[in-house]
């Protein structure tokens, strides 16, 4: 007999928010001041239980909060849809366990549930907001949230979640989490760069595959988004973006080694070593 098809997670959230009592149809408007208290209480969250990861911290959440209002005030999105996609900027990476593959860290779910760093941070924005915002509202910022999923999209791996963006709003955040081109500059991206290999303990590492895997990040991954989200964004704000990500993928070439050095890191032997 072939056994039962294991529930989606956002099936199981809307089961969750139906037995809570959440049940409001009507979508609400979401008002300047409630987000701003939102945003103070979870950044507090997380300045807290994040304290001592080196990137998925708290400065990290604000830097895209501050991507995605940018984002949006220069695109065709509604006011609502806008504070929408600020509220999944605020949560994209609640509880990030620090590593890529949370089931595979210190903090897998202590329930034994394969949950995913994006499908914690989703739950735990239904949790705080379910009673709050209607059910429409919540599972579409549960969708962006999980449309933020980077290193579990290769079919055929052991968790593997098929969460490519399919709105705006969704392509919009996946830009702004990984678009520190926008405001950085290169020494502060490869800095920042490193510490993403300093929180996930994958250091030392060879320098030549690292320096492809930066150039094949910015030129397929981040080009990628923002491509897809040139029709909603103003022209003359999509060339500045498209011009500042191509000056940046130039400079791995000449300057990534010098950068590394003068930020304290060394490559020895073809090894990159930094602390």
């Amino acid at each position: 007999m072939e056994a039962p098809k294991k529930q989606n997670f956002l099936d199981q959230e809307a089961l969750a928010l139906s037995a809570v009592g959440s049940s409001l149809q009507q979508e609400v408007d979401i008002h300047d001041e409630q987000l701003e208290q939102w945003e103070r209480e979870v950044l507090v969250d997380i300045e807290r239980d994040a304290a001592e990861l080196s990137y998925h911290n708290d400065q990290h959440t604000r830097e895209v909060i501050a991507r995605v209002k940018n984002l949006a005030s220069h695109s065709k999105l509604s006011p609502q849809q806008q504070k929408l996609l600020v509220l999944a900027a605020l949560f994209h990476d609640y509880g990030h366990a620090g590593q890529t593959i949370r089931q595979t860290s210190p903090k897998k779910d202590i329930h034994g549930e394969d949950l995913s760093n994006e499908e914690f941070a989703a739950r735990k924005a239904r949790e705080k907001l379910g009673a709050s915002l209607s059910v429409g509202q919540i599972i579409r910022l549960q969708e962006m949230i999980l449309r933020t999923s980077f290193g579990q999209n290769v079919q055929g791996s052991p968790h593997y979640r098929d969460y490519a963006p399919k709105e705006d709003q969704d392509t919009l955040l996946a830009l702004a989490d990984v678009g520190a081109f926008m405001e950085k500059s290169f020494e502060q991206w490869v800095e920042e760069s490193l510490r993403v290999l300093v929180e996930s303990a994958a250091l030392p590492q060879d320098f030549a595959a690292w320096k492809k895997n930066r150039t094949g990040f910015l030129g397929g991954y981040v080009r990628s988004k923002l491509e897809a989200v040139k029709h909603q964004l103003d022209e003359k704000y999509y060339q500045e973006l498209a011009e500042k990500l191509n000056a940046m993928i130039q400079k791995i070439d000449t300057e990534l080694e010098s950068t590394v050095v003068n930020l304290g890191g060394s490559v020895v032997g073809g090894l990159l070593h930094y602390e």
